[in-house]
C-alpha cells in the first residue's frame, strides 16, 4: 500500500499540473480573444479584418451561395487540374524502373558503431532510380 506522505505529494503534483494547465489555457484564450469565437455575430469575430481582405461579399450571394457568374469561369470536364493525365494518378502508369535496394543497405557490424548517414544513402537510391527512369520521370524539389 502507499503510505499518505506519497499520496498527499501526489495530490499536491496533480494539482500544481491542473493549475498551470487551466492558467495557460486561460491566458491563451484571453489573449487570442477566443470568446469572439463563441458567438455567431460576425462583427464579435477576433480575425474580422483579415476575413475582410477577402471581399467575400463580392464572391458570396447574401445567402451564403458561390455567385453563378463566378462559378462559371472554372473550366470544365478536361480542362480541370484534376483530369490532367500527368497528375491524376491513374491515366499514365508505367512500372517504375528500380535498382535492387540491398546494394544500398548499410552494413551495421556492431550496434552504436557504424557512422553512416541514412538520408545520403536515400539519396544514393533515389538518383540511381532517377537513371533508370530518365526518358521519362521528373523530379521536382524546393530549390
Amino acid at each position: 500500500m502507499y503510505s499518505r506522505t506519497r499520496i498527499r505529494t501526489a495530490a499536491i503534483a496533480l494539482g500544481v499540473l491542473f493549475g498551470l494547465a487551466t492558467g495557460i489555457g486561460g491566458y491563451t484564450f484571453i489573449y487570442a480573444r477566443g470568446g469572439s469565437y463563441l458567438t455567431n455575430n460576425p462583427k464579435a469575430c477576433a480575425n474580422r479584418h483579415i476575413m475582410k481582405g477577402y471581399k467575400s461579399e463580392e464572391l458570396f450571394e447574401k445567402n451564403g451561395r458561390f455567385k453563378a457568374e463566378l462559378a462559371e469561369i472554372a473550366p470544365r470536364g478536361e480542362h480541370r487540374m484534376s483530369a490532367n493525365p500527368h497528375g491524376n494518378g491513374g491515366l499514365l502508369l508505367r512500372d517504375l524502373r528500380m535498382p535492387d535496394f540491398r546494394k544500398y543497405a548499410i552494413e551495421v557490424k556492431k550496434p552504436g558503431a557504424t557512422d553512416a548517414e541514412a538520408t545520403r544513402a536515400m539519396g544514393k537510391f533515389l538518383r540511381d532510380v532517377m537513371k533508370l527512369n530518365l526518358e521519362w520521370l521528373r523530379g521536382a524539389g524546393p530549390e
